[in-house]
């Protein structure tokens, strides 16, 4: 299906919210999704423009060849695009590894969302003109792309590819349902597609697949039992009927290679056989993570898979997508911390980008969790620097020759992690690399400046604040502006909490960044405080600026939703109960559903973290990374 224009012209735009804006044949940008400087930018940022670009394009197709009917079927334009700019940018650069990034970064963010009672159906009716900004979330976007890859997977690629075609030339010009991507799908394939994948659009959620094992003879007997996954397994939503959906699954099985085996599970429980199976020394339901839905094994399957883990076995996307369910069942209260914290150190000779991922994730999670109480913080952040210090080895602070992309990616992801953990030699080597960039004596690299940035904040004093200000108004890159402003938000005092407070309402940050300074400095007890104070200040005015847009609501979340208590969930409901907030709606409900789920999991596990931390900090002592 060619493009059907004579020209597309691409512009960057200085002050611009969106990443991106798929205009017919002019589209527009923000500055650091579509300027690329080979010397100040980051890998980070030049993956992003290739993805970003790549998103817009696809709308060109998708959004704008065909359009959907009404805001309901939003997911037809982002959730394809969002598909495509996987495919495309992987088809253009193989070495991205964007498909196992795409796991980490759209499946598993899909996910998370979808697990609050407060989230939305794909398909979600829409009556008033503030709920389209609203809508504009991971589940238009990550859900609806996670589940056209699913179906990709399920129907073949070939079948897939052939029937989006019909589905572009039959309906060019004009707009469609859900519906009529059903149909072109259907015809091409003679799979009942519609039965398949109504659940996926018209219901809210995704299931939990718990799976276990009996062997009979040379066969293994797999017992698959679906119901719906809450963010918090007490919601009394569990006590009704619950819904089923039709999930396809690949059930990837053996020793050094796995055997693969494809079911439909259409039931609320079913049992597979896997013949010849019963020597194997473990089985991974979900197999290269294409189906959206978190897996709980029973004990003896976790064990075959710790091993398999360790020794690298299987593949990065199906190491992390392992991590990441167990993380989201102990979130939510299905099993328990100490689960995952002794799962995690299966971790420790990781090598791959997403895996670290995942644990970089769940260390900040618990440190934010546990950030009343800083001596339990230390004994986690030992944990971490232990975890970490492999890969740091490996690493290292500098690019290797010939390196692959996603080890670039990875630096940065180790550094910010431990600084995160406060591993004092990375703090200290980061303010000696600091002192030399500023008097020219050695650049810092763009893939470490984020993280270096971040330690010098978080010993800032005066002399260091005026120098990350004077890098910032200098700065050349919209992209290094935005490095430094955010990294502020690891200064750990009220002076200069209330500093960065300050700066991020001043003329110096661009208006649709301040959004991220101010959410920047919620990543501490104290900063959380602070600044959700500074916006209950300055909320009129921040409604005002930011009207009923996106915007508006990432800060409302950015603010709140790392609380941990009831008494602060109850605080932010009773703040928004008194005022109007349109376009925002959506938003306040997941941050306070958010809340009480940290409240809860703190309930539930904070013992359990303490005894574990304990015993494991006595036998490992204060180890830092050399």
């Amino acid at each position: 299906v060619p493009y059907p224009l004579s020209k597309a012209d691409l512009v960057s735009v200085a002050d611009f919210a969106a990443g991106g804006m798929e205009n017919w044949g002019l589209i527009t940008f923000r500055e650091k999704t579509l300027l690329y400087d080979p010397t100040n930018s980051s890998t980070g940022v030049k993956q992003s423009v290739a993805t970003v670009v790549t998103h817009e394009f696809a709308h060109m197709w998708f959004g704008n060849l065909v359009t959907m009917e009404w805001w309901t079927y939003l997911w037809l334009n982002e959730g394809f695009a969002k598909f495509m700019e996987t495919l495309a940018t992987d088809r253009i650069y193989p070495d991205y590894d964007m498909w196992t990034q795409f796991v980490s970064d759209t499946l598993n963010v899909g996910l998370g969302l979808d697990s609050l009672d407060s989230s939305h159906p794909v398909e979600v009716t829409v009556e008033h003109p503030a709920m389209v900004d609203e809508i504009f979330d991971s589940i238009a976007y990550e859900k609806g792309a996670s589940i056209i890859r699913m179906l990709n997977n399920y129907i073949g690629s070939d079948k897939f590819r052939a029937g989006m075609q019909l589905y572009l030339r039959r309906h060019k010009y004009s707009n469609t349902f859900s519906s009529d991507l059903w149909k072109a799908l259907e015809d091409v394939s003679d799979i009942p597609i519609k039965s398949v994948m109504d659940s996926w659009v018209t219901q809210i959620g995704f299931p939990v697949i718990t799976v276990t094992r009996r062997v009979d003879g040379s066969d293994v007997i797999l017992t698959l039992s679906q119901e719906k996954f809450y963010s918090q397994v007490d919601s009394p939503k569990r006590n009704e009927v619950q819904p089923l959906w039709k999930v396809p699954i690949l059930i990837g099985w053996g020793g050094n290679s796995a055997d693969i085996t494809k079911v439909l599970l259409q039931s609320s429980k079913e049992e597979v056989v896997l013949e010849g199976a019963a020597a194997a020394p473990w089985i991974q339901v979900n197999y290269g993570a294409v189906s959206f839905f978190r897996t709980q094994y029973s004990p003896e399957m976790v064990k075959g898979l710790l091993q398999v883990v360790k020794d690298r076995t299987l593949s990065a996307e199906n190491r992390f997508i392992l991590h990441a369910d167990l993380f989201a069942l102990v979130q939510s209260g299905y099993r328990n911390t100490t689960e995952l914290l002794e799962f995690t150190t299966a971790y420790e000779n990781e090598t791959e980008l997403a895996t670290w991922n995942s644990v970089a994730m769940f260390l900040t999670k618990m440190s934010l969790l546990l950030s009343d109480e800083p001596e339990l913080v230390e004994q986690l952040h030992v944990f971490g620097r232990r975890l970490y210090q492999n890969i740091f080895n490996s690493i290292g602070w500098d690019a290797k020759p010939g390196e692959k992309h996603t080890n670039a990616l990875l630096r940065t992801v180790v550094l910010s992690i431990l600084v995160t953990l406060n591993d004092r030699n990375i703090l200290q080597e980061a303010r000696k690399r600091f002192e030399h960039h500023l008097v020219g004596n050695q650049t810092l690299s763009a893939d470490i400046r984020a993280p270096v940035y971040r330690a010098v904040a978080k010993t800032v004093d005066a002399k260091s604040w005026d120098q990350l200000m004077k890098l910032h108004r200098e700065a050349a890159l919209q992209e290094e502006a935005e490095r430094i402003s955010v990294a502020l938000g690891d200064v750990s005092t009220p002076e200069y909490i209330k500093k960065v407070l300050e700066f991020a309402d001043s003329s110096e940050v661009r208006v649709q960044d301040a959004i991220f300074v101010i959410t920047s400095v919620s990543n501490s007890a104290k900063g959380r405080n602070l600044a959700w104070e500074h916006y209950k200040a300055n909320h009129d005015r921040y409604s005002k600026r930011y009207n009923s847009g996106f915007l508006l609501s990432r800060l409302i979340k950015g603010v709140t939703e790392n609380f941990n208590t009831f008494e602060k969930a109850k605080e932010v409901e009773d703040f928004f109960a008194k005022r109007t907030h349109p376009g925002a709606e959506l938003a306040i409900k997941q941050a306070i559903e958010s809340i009480i789920s940290n409240a809860k999991w703190l309930q539930r596990d904070q013992q359990l973290i303490k005894e574990f931390l304990r015993e494991y900090t006595a036998t490992n002592g204060s180890l830092r990374i050399p």
